[in-house]
């Protein structure tokens, strides 16, 4: 019988919300390692805030540690150069050295996480208003999408970390927004 090989992966991790990280585990198979999209934005971001590791780091734990979700580096020792404005430079990012995100770092990519994560709340509760007839209140049935995407998601909302009054006062202010971008008021007031 022959052993499988496993590959090893370098992995970074990330500080979250409680509710992220629910909500990241429901869309990566229960897993907290991240395979990112290497031309993608939280991609961009991670590579570009890559720092040395500091003197005084103390590893982490191979296990999944709650609040945290452990992002996947290339296997590539060494990438193209990539210049940052920030810090108006060109950083040559070389994964065997540059594998550490300090807490700015995890901060910037926790934000595009969080942005993705809101951009499918708000997404799934236009669908789900839009496919739900008005037979009840709207408040009704935006309390039922909001525990529909909770339950699809398994975020709890008695944790602490997010509550239904959170996710509705988010609602009523996407929806309330007006830019050119933006649907236009009566298509809003139909969904």
């Amino acid at each position: 019988m022959t052993k499988k090989k496993v590959p090893d992966f370098m992995l970074v991790s990330i500080s979250v919300s409680p509710a992220l990280r629910d909500y990241l585990l429901s869309v990566n198979n229960d897993s907290d390692i991240i395979f990112l999209d290497y031309k993608g934005p939280v991609w961009i971001a991670v590579k570009s805030r890559l720092r040395p590791v500091p003197h005084n780091y103390i590893p982490e734990p191979a296990a999944p540690q709650p609040g945290k979700v452990r992002l996947v580096l290339p296997s590539t020792s060494g990438s193209k150069p990539l210049l940052n404005f920030d810090l108006d430079a060109i950083i040559h990012t070389n994964y065997l050295f540059r594998n550490y995100l300090d807490p700015d770092g995890q901060k910037a990519v926790a934000a595009l996480l969080d942005k993705s994560f809101k951009d499918r709340y708000r997404s799934f509760m236009t669908g789900y208003l839009a496919s739900h007839s008005a037979q009840r209140g709207k408040s009704s049935q935006i309390k039922e999408g909001i525990e529909e995407f909770c339950r699809i998601h398994r975020i709890g909302l008695d944790s602490g970390s997010i509550t239904y009054e959170m996710f509705r006062k988010d609602w009523y202010r996407f929806r309330n927004r007006e830019t050119p971008s933006e649907i236009s008021v009566e298509v809003k007031e139909n969904i």
